[in-house]
């Protein structure tokens, strides 16, 4: 019955196998013409077949290789990563290259080296029981990598839990709309440390890189080039590994545009690095570039290392833990500080463009601190000098209004949501620091106020009828009794006392009306040392 079935796949390989003869023979001559490719010595353990249909296991392996040189092979051995051409009647390197090559596997576990040309590495599972490790050269050429790949078995293949240590060495890489996985399906091995280098550019456009759980194996990618540029693409690592980004030379670049950055442990080293409009979620990030630029970008659970020179410009932070090992840290835009600030302990100066602002979001508590900022080198405030408190928004809003209350010290109050919040700014030279103050302050000001001045023309009153009545009874002044004439002299003083007290009251209660009533800003600090002011006077 087996043989049947055999001689039944035999016929339907017979019919394409002229098809398959003429594009072997194209590519075969175009590939010598072109001088793309250099002849590969045969695996040492793939077993050569004389003819493919003398034996059932002879033929179905025969099989399963066109089925692959046709592109229907969804996994390969590090012993299969050839395919069997017709033409020659020999195997070939499942490596080709030109735009309408039939294979492009050109991520088969063996060594080799290619000349100069277009290369492809596309849709196919690889995988090694015991593990495997090799080198692939591209001179001068252009490895293209899209599809979806994967290094670790799946299916049948899963428990497979050899290592694979693999290297792409090309002038110029492209990786479009591919997905590179590492580990197998079962989840206990499968790990890979794949190396990526190019002489000159590294392209990444809507790529996804995943390293799965690979049991106790850790799995690394890592990317070298003169440039390399990253856009609308994820990394993920589940297995405490991570990924590298290295520029080869004092001059390289590393951008990244909307890209999703999501656990494992991240490096950068490159002369500049840039990140617009980006994630970073979980993980553990080291920024070594001379110069790294944050833009747009949010910050999530994670630990940050920022090193040497870093910008920020419109970003938002949500929580993690942040370390500053730096020279220098410049901000602009609006950075949004959601948790507990990031700035609170950096290293180097600090300088701010003309348009930065720190859009503290959160609800503080009455005489709660928050320290905005602190480092051990020097703030320079720039123009922000003459207006310091417009560096700080508050729950999204600018200040209403400011009142200076000692040196570089502001009471500001802002506007959040129809009710008014009162933060006391310190900006000092080497940190800033805010205190919520507590809310509608100026409201109890007013209220405090208007009791003030009942009690206040009360007690005014009382004083006027006790002068009224001392300078309408002025007989004693002409008693000859000695006791009498003293004791209506120290009335005349006290009644001259009176109303000395009485204009200082007034006075009192025309400042605490100016305070709580202010044009520029609600003062509660001067507003309480007048109202305690006029409170002695009133006992007086």
């Amino acid at each position: 019955m087996a043989f049947k079935k055999a001689r039944l796949i035999s016929r339907f390989i017979s019919k394409g196998s002229f098809k398959l003869n003429k594009i072997s023979k194209k590519f075969f001559t175009l590939n010598q013409i072109l001088k793309r490719e250099k002849p590969l010595k045969r695996h040492k353990k793939t077993k050569s077949i004389k003819k493919p249909f003398n034996k059932n296991k002879s033929f179905l392996k025969v099989s399963v290789l066109l089925i692959g040189a046709l592109g229907g092979l969804s996994h390969l051995r590090a012993n299969e990563c050839r395919y069997w051409s017709w033409s020659s009647w020999s195997y070939q390197d499942n490596i080709e290259s030109g735009p309408n090559s039939p294979t492009h596997n050109s991520y088969c576990l063996f060594s080799s080296a290619q000349g100069s040309g277009t290369y492809y590495l596309n849709t196919l599972t690889t995988y090694s029981a015991g593990g495997a490790s090799f080198t692939q050269k591209f001179n001068n050429g252009t490895l293209d990598i899209g599809g979806n790949i994967r290094f670790g078995g799946t299916g049948i293949n899963g428990g497979d839990v050899g290592y694979i240590t693999g290297t792409y060495d090309a002038q110029t890489m492209n990786f479009n709309s591919s997905r590179i996985t590492t580990g197998n399906s079962y989840a206990d091995g499968g790990g890979a440390t794949l190396n990526f280098n190019a002489t000159n550019n590294i392209t990444i456009n809507q790529a996804s890189f995943d390293n799965s759980d690979a049991g106790t194996q850790k799995s690394y990618m890592n990317f070298k080039g003169s440039n390399i540029k990253v856009s609308g693409s994820s990394f993920t690592d589940d297995t405490n590994g991570g990924f590298n980004f290295s520029g080869s030379n004092n001059n390289s670049a590393i951008s990244f545009d909307k890209t999703n950055f999501n656990q494992g442990t991240y490096h950068f080293n490159s002369a500049q690095s840039t990140f617009e409009n980006s994630n970073f979620n979980q993980g553990t990030y080291h920024f070594n570039s001379t110069q790294s630029t944050f833009e747009n970008s949010n910050f999530n659970q994670g630990t940050y290392d920022f090193n040497d020179s870093v910008s920020f410009n419109n970003n938002t932070f949500n929580q993690g833990t942040y370390s500053f090992n730096t020279s220098k840290v410049s901000f602009s835009g609006i950075n949004t500080l959601n948790s507990s600030s990031p700035f609170a302990s950096l290293k180097g100066s600090v300088s701010f463009n003309s348009n930065a602002i720190f859009n503290l979001n959160q609800t503080l508590n009455d005489n709660q601190t928050y320290d905005i900022l602190t480092t051990n080198g020097a703030i320079q405030y720039g123009v922000y000098q003459s207006y310091l408190w417009d560096l700080i928004n508050y729950k999204g809003d600018k200040a209403i209004s400011h009142v200076e209350v000692g040196n570089n010290t502001y009471d500001v109050t802002f506007d959040i949501n129809g009710q008014d919040e009162t933060l006391q700014e310190t900006f000092n030279k080497q940190s800033i620091i805010t205190q919520f103050l507590g809310d509608d302050l100026q409201q109890e000001a007013q209220k405090t106020y208007q009791e003030d001045l009942t009690n206040s023309q009360n007690t005014l009153s009382g004083a006027t009828s006790d002068k009224e009545i001392a300078s309408a009874d002025t007989s004693y002044t002409q008693s000859s009794n000695p006791t009498i004439l003293k004791d209506a002299q120290n009335l005349e003083n006290t009644n001259q006392q009176i109303q000395q007290d009485e204009k200082a009251l007034k006075k009192d209660l025309d400042n605490l009306n100016q305070l709580a009533n202010p044009t520029t800003g609600f003062n509660e600090q001067a507003f309480n040392q007048a109202q305690k002011q006029e409170q002695q006077d009133e006992q007086t």
